[in-house]
């Protein structure tokens, strides 16, 4: 168990290591995108149309048919060899792939029908768009898949490192050609569009070639295989309850789209700020975790299911917590900071801060459905999350659209919020249900609780009282950073040592 514990943390932090990388490109391309588009209307239906693709990508790369995937190419490894699960993955890969090439048409056509509506110039903007990006499809979400198997063969930072390349190539050919040889914005956006399809290209070849090096070779295989009728049962019931929260947030920025020409840009910019922490932390001890769960529940371990969940599950709200009360306080100096340059000024500002304050204090139930739900997988549960996720999407809508009209792009936010909270917890008692090991122990929740407001406490003031403008922003975040991990670890440490502990084994050890 020692040795696994330790094996588990140095994954995790090859994971979050990778992943900082990854989330770092992604911060220095949004800045360039929001300083050339602003929050302007161009920007938002990029968005949109770009929000597509990527949402099929949750489907597989964080979603049910990878959920679905693991625990049977798992059994099957162990079972009969890595060869035989390479042949189902085979399998799979290539009906995903037919399956990618059919939804692209489709989704192409549908883009151009849109022209034909009389609809409001961003929406038709969007579609021209969507044109361009929609292909981007097909490379992401095989490389999704291909990551999938680089996870379970414990090859981590492949998969982690893949997103860096579609960042870089959104980056290099806007900031490096679109801007140098064009002042017209659509021209500007269609060499964006060029850096998602590049580096969707790259995102695929890359992992590929990873997996090539552990012995996989891969063949276009449609033979029929008894052991695919698993897979289907376990995607079948799992497409919505694994990326609901995903769902949710595609909803509040399509209804955010038919607010203003800036709505959408300015609750994705948020949401982007928002998911940094869950990025380089909770997705990496997600990652890594799930195929250890998964594993211990086909060996039928019960003691070693509870323990690796328990371990993830305190890892994550021990971050999550603090990094969100953090973030709430250091919103419109992080604005400030990294995004108020060109295009994206003080009104910018002022529209973007209440919406990640929003979603800042939401971060540790976003968390916690990811990591619960790929637990819930892990026993071949694909049922729970569906009934949550219909819950809490049909929440979603009702409240997107009362509190729209109330307060605006706040209020989708905040219904989002709401609704990924009822998720969290509803799937928390589902699993306290399937495996009641989990719930035995006492959980230091209410203590990580007591240290992040501690923090709180401390940092507010700093935030309030140091000046504003460039300057004054860089020593809120490095100042209020600084005193808020001081504090929050001294709290940890009077509080909850293990926690505190387990933190540091993950950093230092």
């Amino acid at each position: 168990m020692a040795q696994d514990s330790q094996q588990h943390t140095g994954s995790i932090r090859i994971v979050a290591f990778s992943t900082v990388l990854s989330r770092l490109t992604g911060l220095l391309r949004d800045m360039l995108v929001y300083a050339v588009f602003g929050t302007s209307a161009i920007n938002s239906a990029f968005i949109i149309a770009f929000t597509i693709p990527n949402l099929f990508r949750r489907f597989m790369g964080e979603g049910a048919l990878t959920s679905a995937l693991v625990p049977v190419l798992a059994h099957e490894n162990a079972k009969h060899g890595q060869q035989k699960a390479y042949e189902l993955f085979n399998r799979v890969l290539s009906r995903a792939a037919i399956a990618l090439v059919v939804l692209i048409v489709l989704g192409i056509t549908l883009f151009q029908a849109v022209r034909f509506f009389k609809l409001e110039d961003r929406w038709i903007l969007a579609a021209r768009l969507g044109i361009w990006v929609f292909p981007y499809l097909f490379f992401i979400c095989l490389s999704a898949l291909i990551g999938a198997v680089l996870n379970l063969q414990k090859r981590f930072a492949s998969t982690a490192l893949a997103q860096i390349w579609v960042n870089m190539t959104m980056t290099l050919l806007l900031g490096g050609v679109g801007i140098w040889v064009s002042r017209d914005e659509y021209t500007r956006m269609l060499w964006l569009c060029g850096g998602v399809l590049l580096g969707g290209v790259l995102q695929l070849l890359l992992p590929g070639y990873a997996l090539t090096r552990e012995k996989w070779r891969p063949k276009f295989d449609l033979r029929k295989d008894e052991r695919l009728t698993e897979v289907w049962r376990l995607l079948g019931p799992g497409l919505l309850g694994a990326t609901v929260a995903q769902v949710n947030t595609v909803i509040s920025q399509f209804l955010a789209f038919g607010l203003n020409d800036s709505a959408t840009s300015v609750l994705f910019l948020a949401n982007r700020l928002m998911q940094l922490p869950l990025g380089v932390f909770a997705i990496a001890v997600t990652t890594v975790t799930f195929p250890i769960i998964a594993r211990k529940a086909a060996e039928g371990d019960r003691e070693g299911f509870a323990a690796s969940y328990r371990e993830g599950s305190t890892l994550i709200q021990a971050v999550m917590i603090p990094a969100g009360f953090g973030l709430a306080m250091l919103a419109s100096p992080v604005l400030i900071a990294i995004f108020k340059w060109g295009a994206f000024d003080n009104d910018s500002v002022r529209a973007t801060a209440p919406i990640l304050i929003t979603y800042a204090l939401s971060i540790p139930f976003y968390a916690a459905c990811t990591f619960t739900t790929r637990a819930l997988h892990s026993l071949k549960d694909m049922v729970s999350p569906v009934r949550w996720g219909v819950v809490t999407l049909l929440v979603n809508v009702a409240l997107s659209i009362i509190f729209k009209e109330i307060w605006q792009t706040v209020g989708l936010a905040l219904a989002n919020v709401l609704s990924t909270a009822i998720f969290a917890f509803g799937l928390n008692w589902e699993l306290k249900k399937k495996a009641p090991i989990v719930g035995k122990t006492r959980s230091p929740l209410l203590r990580i609780l007591c240290s992040g407001a501690l923090m709180g406490v401390v940092v507010l003031p700093l935030v309030i009282f140091l000046p504003h403008g460039k300057l004054g922003s860089f020593l809120a975040i490095l100042i209020g950073g600084s005193a808020g991990v001081l504090v929050y670890t001294l709290g940890l440490w009077i509080m909850t040592k293990p926690t505190l502990m387990g933190l540091k084994r993950l950093v230092w050890k």
